[in-house]
């Protein structure tokens, strides 16, 4: 199967010989493709330094692999040959730089003797590193003063450095489970139906289980048809009917246990649902 690196912008070339010591030679942001793969079949003296941003996918190598997902750092040793892809379902975006020379092939010798790459899960705060690299290299690509320029590619040798620290300490955190998509939304109604009157954040589910928040919508929505925050609402207006028939708790008090910013929210979200003001379900049937 041929690479499919659609939908990628390489934001930095390096049009400059190359420094046989430290050199960028490309940095670029890929986008999300289902289709994306970058595969390495042969040897070259390059680390590919790569941060997800947001979705997920895969990377393989012959005696190792590791799923990556949103805050994930990873280090590719070019040196080894490895394959890494893009969840078809949830595809990633990520930000990369290529690093050469010797130092780099120092570090690696240093660092991570043997491995084909290395993964850090988890490391949020290196997205800033990133954004710092981009900012460098965008200005090297104005500067003529090359005293400058290899002032700017030294810090960029040195955030390099921390990157490759962070990802060789990360090293022994336990790699996340992938969920089926059927079992990721069993979890999220779970979680949902346990926690019925707390608000429903999203985003710490997607943390817990390592994928996209749109990936939990999307899971759920063909799982039950309809969105975790629509399954939350139908949750509480089945749970105040509990407690109007089994509590005496006023309405004002039902409203807030639930949730609801006001008696007024809470009557116009159960009218919605039952066709009926709350108040109705309080009053003796006819029978």
């Amino acid at each position: 199967m041929p690479d499919e690196i659609k939908n990628e912008d390489r934001y930095f070339i390096n049009t400059q010989p190359p420094d046989p010591i430290f050199d960028i030679p490309f940095a670029g942001i890929s986008y999300p493709n289902p289709r994306y793969m970058k595969r390495r079949d042969s040897s070259m003296k390059l680390l590919v330094f790569e941060y997800v941003i947001r979705g997920s996918g895969e990377i393989h190598s012959e005696h190792l692999s590791s799923r990556l997902v949103e805050g994930d750092l990873y280090i590719v040793n070019a040196s080894y040959p490895q394959v890494y892809f893009s969840d078809c379902s949830d595809p990633y975006e990520k930000i990369w730089v290529n690093a050469t020379g010797r130092l780099v092939e120092s570090l690696a010798e240093v660092y991570i003797p043997g491995k084909p790459f290395v993964v850090c899960h988890g490391c949020e705060s290196c997205y800033d590193d990133f954004l710092r690299i981009h900012s460098l290299l965008h200005d090297s690509s104005n500067i003529h003063n090359q005293n400058r320029r290899r002032e700017i590619f030294d810090e960029i040798s040195l955030i390099l450095h921390r990157l490759l620290l962070a990802a060789v300490r990360g090293q022994g955190r336990p790699v996340p489970e992938k969920l089926s998509s059927d079992k990721l939304a069993v979890a999220i109604k779970s979680a949902i139906d346990r926690r019925v009157t707390q608000p429903l954040n999203l985003r710490e589910l997607s943390e817990r289980y390592f994928v996209s928040v749109n990936h939990i919508i999307r899971c759920f929505c063909l799982e039950y048809g309809i969105t975790p925050k629509q399954y939350q609402l139908k949750r509480r207006i089945d749970t105040a009917d509990e407690l109007m028939l089994n509590t005496d708790l006023s309405l004002g008090e039902i409203a807030g246990i639930l949730g609801f910013t006001s008696l007024q929210h809470f009557s116009s979200t159960y009218r919605r649902y039952r066709g009926y003001p709350p108040a109705k379900k309080l009053q003796p049937s006819d029978g």
